[in-house]
């Protein structure tokens, strides 16, 4: 059954576009939820910590934490950006 619907995807031009921009618009939203990610992170390292919202230590590892996964998501949906352009 899945075969048949990925065919009739790339046989239909319409279809395959919108699928294209399906694909692409899901990307866009991943790769401003890493930004958003990505500004916590760098928050919680530069921010004071008087206005931090978790004590010293937690700080700085929920920082660098989400500082590495915001720039993972950032990279994967780039990545996947570029394949779509190629198709």
């Amino acid at each position: 059954m899945e075969t048949k619907e990925k065919d009739l995807v790339t046989e239909n031009p319409i279809r395959q576009a919108r699928e294209t921009v399906r694909v692409r618009a899901f990307a866009v939203a991943r790769l401003g939820m890493g930004l958003v990610i990505l500004c916590v992170g760098l928050y919680c390292l530069f921010a004071p910590a008087e206005k931090n919202f978790l004590e010293p230590p937690g700080h700085l590892i929920f920082g660098i934490g989400s500082l590495l996964y915001g720039s993972f998501r950032i990279w994967r949906e780039v990545v996947l950006l570029k394949e779509t352009r190629k198709n």
